[in-house]
């Protein structure tokens, strides 16, 4: 049923977005809003569940971005993320 369908198409993934938002969106509601038709999940804070970070700085040193490298989580920018995942 309805709620089973929208169960399903989360389960590719947790994605956390750190930074300013990619060209082609205006801003962070539009970008949470194409991950999740795309079947991802746009989460709040990094955690072990997340299975991506986001960003255009993957040198930043903000608190997002060291605790992805302590879990060792993917940090991407906007165009990997796409490659990565056939978008």
């Amino acid at each position: 049923s309805f709620f089973f369908f929208f169960s399903t198409i989360e389960q590719k993934g947790i994605i956390i977005h750190t930074g300013s938002v990619p060209e082609e969106f205006s801003n962070r509601g539009e970008l949470k809003d194409y991950l999740e038709t795309v079947g991802f999940k746009m989460g709040s804070s990094v955690n072990k569940k997340t299975n991506y970070l986001i960003t255009e700085d993957k040198e930043s040193s903000s608190s997002k971005s060291k605790k992805a490298r302590e879990l060792n989580i993917p940090i991407v920018n906007w165009k990997e993320f796409k490659n990565l995942n056939n978008l």
